[in-house]
């Protein structure tokens, strides 16, 4: 607990020191080696209110990430901006914001132990932005009541892991990246409006999982796999569908499963151990599956 920051008392005394500083509610936390930890809470409901918390070294914290709890947590007000960066060591975050207009949270984690959360809701226009290098990796993004919103996350070495969860949240939305390692990705968005999602993971373990369910104009799901465990599955509900697999070599597998209007799908899977499976329930339907090499099998089942 030696580098223990609560930087509530420096932000009220900011915030009554001028009309500027109202205008300008800014609150920076800088931590350099040993048993890091921070908090930050911005609640007043003013205009342009900022938070960056950078931790360099050693038993990082900066919240509760399983708790969404501590980290950075900002509750009403628009153009409000949570940033924290973690290089190094045992690495923990989290950001909260609820009741935010025009704002987003940044996550940047470099090295050890990973892990992140971040956690917004009943807000507009905001994203949620997140890199993570190398390591534990993991991350976990809920959203509640958000639109329009942006996520984007990406994880290049080591153990990864994202899962975003959405509800009654629409435009944009996921977009994801993982590069090498433990691989997996899942992305659960329920009322989800224009949606398009993503997905693209290169190496190892694979495994990604999107599902939507009433959907609208959602007009791509996409998944790309590039090597080894693979197995992808999407599944959508209703209006503009439309998916895309594409996996390319080991253990493969691919679901897609659509149920009402536009629809379409594409699989291809090009090497090993191959497996396939599209089921499309009602509207225009249309799919596609192909596979190249090895031990492949395929399915469609339209109704």
């Amino acid at each position: 607990m030696k580098s223990l920051v609560t930087s509530i008392a420096a932000a009220l005394a900011l915030a009554c020191a001028s009309p500027l500083a109202l205008a300008q509610f800014t609150v920076t936390t800088t931590q350099n080696g040993n048993a890091n930890q921070a908090y930050t809470e911005q609640s007043g409901g003013e205009s342009d209110a900022t938070a960056s918390t950078t931790q360099t070294g050693n038993n990082n914290i900066a919240g509760n990430a399983l708790t969404h709890s501590g980290g950075i947590v900002q509750i009403n007000g628009s153009g409000v901006y949570g940033t924290i960066v973690q290089t190094g060591d045992r690495n923990e975050s989290s950001i909260y914001q609820n009741g935010v207009t025009r704002g987003g949270a940044a996550l940047t984690q470099i090295g050890n132990d990973n892990q992140a959360a971040v956690r917004q809701i009943t807000s507009s226009e905001v994203d949620i932005r997140l890199l993570q290098q190398g390591n534990g990796n993991m991350a976990n993004m809920e959203q509640h009541g958000v639109s329009p919103f942006l996520i984007d996350a990406r994880q290049i070495g080591n153990n990864n892991k994202v899962t975003v969860q959405e509800s009654v949240s629409g435009f944009a939305g996921p977009q994801l990246d993982q590069t090498g390692d433990g691989n997996s990705i899942t992305v659960n968005q329920f009322d989800a409006y224009y949606s398009g999602v993503g997905v693209h993971q290169t190496g190892y373990m694979n495994t990604a999982t999107v599902t939507q369910n009433n959907t609208y104009f959602t007009t791509e799901q996409t998944i790309r796999q590039n090597g080894t465990g693979n197995t992808a599955t999407a599944f959508e509900s209703g209006n503009g569908n439309s998916s895309l697999i594409v996996q390319d070599g080991i253990g493969n597998t691919a679901s897609a499963q659509q149920t009402g209007n536009g629809n379409v799908s594409l699989i291809t899977e090009t090497g090993n151990n191959n497996l396939a499976s599209v089921s499309q329930t009602g509207d225009a339907f249309t799919s596609t599956i192909t596979q190249t090499g090895n031990n492949n099998s395929a399915g469609i089942n339209q109704h």
